[in-house]
Parts: C-alpha cells; sequence; structure tokens
C-alpha cells in the first residue's frame, strides 16, 4: 500500500469518528498522525516536485478538520496556524497548479464554510479591516452562501449600530460557529455597556437584563464580574448589583499632590551645584 494510500485510509477512520459524539481524544491523536503523515508527501511544499493534485486533495481535507477541530478544542493559536496552512491550498497551491501543470485542484465543499467560520474569527477579535480585506477576496455572489452570510449579516448589524439584531443570533449553521458567535456577542455587550455605564446612574435588575439581553441575574452578575475585570485599572465607574438595582458608581480618584517644596529644594541643590 502506498503512503497515500495509507494516509487516505486513516483520513477516512477520522472522517467517520468526526460524525459520532465524545470523540475529540481519539479524534487529536489521529489529527497528531495525519499532520506527521502528511511529511511523508514527496511533492507536497516545500518539496521542489510538482506538487500532485491527489496529495494536495488529502491534505487540504485534513487542515480542514484541523481548523474546526481547534475550536472544538478552544485552541484559537493552532485555529489561527491551522487557518494559515489551509489558506495556502485554497489559493496559492491552486493557482500554482495552473499555471505550472495545467492541473485544476477542485474546489472543496468545506471551504466557504471554513472561510465564514475564519471571518467570524475575525469579528470576534474587533478586527474589521482585516475583516473587510478578508471579505473582498471572496466573490461577491457567496456573500449569500449560508455561511458567509452569518458574519456578513452580523458586521453589518454591528456598523448599523442594531445591537438587538446582533444578540438575538441564535442558530448557525455550524456548532462550531457558535464559538465564535459568543465573543463576538460580548464584544457587542461590551460596546453597549461602555454606553450604558455614562447615560444611567442606576437600572433595575430586569431592565439591565433586557438591555443586554440576558436570561436571568445569575447570568448578569457573571457579565457584571467579567465588565469589572476589564481594564480595572483604567476604570472610573464601578458596577455593583444592590437592592435589585445595577448602580454604576463613579469612582474617585485622589490625584497626588506635587511635592513642591521637595522639589524647590532639590532645584535650588542643582544650582548651587552649577
Amino acid at each position: 500500500m502506498s503512503i497515500i494510500d495509507e494516509v487516505d485510509a486513516k483520513f477516512k477512520e477520522y472522517n467517520n469518528l468526526s460524525e459520532q459524539e465524545g470523540t475529540l481524544e481519539a479524534r487529536k491523536g489521529l489529527m497528531a498522525d495525519l499532520k506527521i503523515a502528511l511529511t511523508q508527501f514527496e511533492t507536497l511544499p516545500p518539496s521542489t516536485h510538482q506538487p500532485d493534485p491527489k496529495e494536495c486533495i488529502i491534505a487540504r481535507g485534513i487542515y480542514e478538520f484541523a481548523v474546526f477541530q481547534s475550536i472544538e478544542e478552544g485552541d484559537i493559536e493552532g485555529f489561527k496556524r491551522n487557518y494559515s496552512t489551509l489558506n495556502f491550498y485554497y489559493n496559492e497551491l491552486r493557482y500554482f497548479l495552473v499555471v505550472i501543470s495545467r492541473d485544476i485542484l477542485p474546489e472543496s465543499s468545506k471551504k466557504n464554510s471554513v472561510i465564514g467560520l475564519y471571518l467570524l474569527y475575525l469579528l470576534s477579535q474587533n478586527l474589521i479591516s482585516e475583516f473587510h480585506v478578508e471579505l473582498q477576496s471572496i466573490p461577491s455572489a457567496d456573500h449569500n452562501n449560508i455561511y458567509i452570510n452569518v458574519p456578513v449579516s452580523l458586521e453589518q448589524y454591528f456598523v448599523d449600530g442594531n445591537y438587538a439584531k446582533v444578540l438575538a443570533t441564535k442558530h448557525a449553521p455550524l456548532d462550531v460557529y457558535n464559538f465564535f458567535i459568543k465573543k463576538f456577542i460580548d464584544t457587542v455587550r461590551t460596546e453597549i455597556a461602555r454606553s450604558v455605564e455614562v447615560s444611567y446612574k442606576k437600572l433595575s435588575i430586569k431592565d439591565a437584563c433586557e438591555v443586554f439581553m440576558l436570561d436571568d441575574i445569575d447570568q448578569l452578575k457573571e457579565f457584571v464580574e467579567r465588565e469589572s475585570d476589564i481594564n480595572n485599572s483604567d476604570r472610573t465607574i464601578s458596577w455593583v448589583i444592590k437592592d435589585d438595582y445595577l448602580h454604576f458608581d463613579t469612582i474617585t480618584i485622589e490625584k497626588e499632590g506635587i511635592p513642591a517644596k521637595k522639589m524647590i529644594y532639590q532645584v535650588l541643590d542643582y544650582a548651587r551645584e552649577l
């Protein structure tokens, strides 16, 4: 059996496991083995040989699953590394094959779902400029694709200030999308928080839950605690839940006085030395 057939068989084993619940640990081991096995492919970069389309398709498929798996693990850095590698297969290598050998690497059925996930990552990190650069590289006809449309719509709601629609986003075409959607919603809630805390002295618990679209006081307490931890040293307003209200209290900061006498003595000493 050739190395391509061996890797392909192991990849099919991974694919079958991915359709079953509770298999993440087993898939982590398989994914590590698959990535190591890819180093035995003779024509993949950085090899100087002309790329073999079959090797490219298998490698691309493995990295597509690696992208999704990294989100299951909550590994954002791993997600970025895997996407960077995968993006090479989607773009540079595909065009290289056409120019050098006129071989056409067929589009992956998972491409839009992967790119949609990456767009959500950019939104969740508030990397709006990078989001638009990435979006410009996607054919406009694909903007209505079920996967691409999710981040495109969320970004438009955000730009329009329609935060209610962002916070009301409940359903995603893939479960892994919820990882970044939740982070983006947290970003929006923080934007709302910055406005609310300077506009009100206090809100009833009921109103606060409605404004931040939280289900109950427990979620509100969790949100207040998280807000209190953000840039704690730079905050000028503290959030306190008391007597069925969420209070926004101004923090009084005592400024240290300038040690005038000490400064005068230092200047005089300096003058004497001159």
